[in-house]
């Protein structure tokens, strides 16, 4: 699940959640499993900033985007989806 900006100064991902076997946090460790791409405003850039989320254990598609959303501080209104993630 990706946040992605266009605009004049920059086009592209400045958030993410994703799952990755193997990557390397923000402070050096080996990490496994769901993590987070943290924006970095010196490189411009969140592509090698991740954050392991342990805690993050979502059941199938629909709780991954509903618990993404309340991660990523993402507001959702069911009223006008008729309840539906679209």
């Amino acid at each position: 699940m990706s946040v992605i900006l266009f605009s004049r100064r920059f086009d592209g991902r400045i958030d993410c959640i994703d799952w990755d076997n193997l990557f390397v946090t923000i402070d050096g460790k080996e990490g496994h499993g769901f993590h987070r791409h943290i924006w970095d405003a010196e490189k411009i850039s969140c592509e090698k900033t991740k954050m392991a989320l342990p805690l993050f254990r979502p059941t199938g598609v629909e709780q991954f985007i509903l618990q993404g959303f309340k991660l990523m501080r993402i507001t959702y209104n069911s009223e006008t989806t008729g309840g539906y993630i679209q």
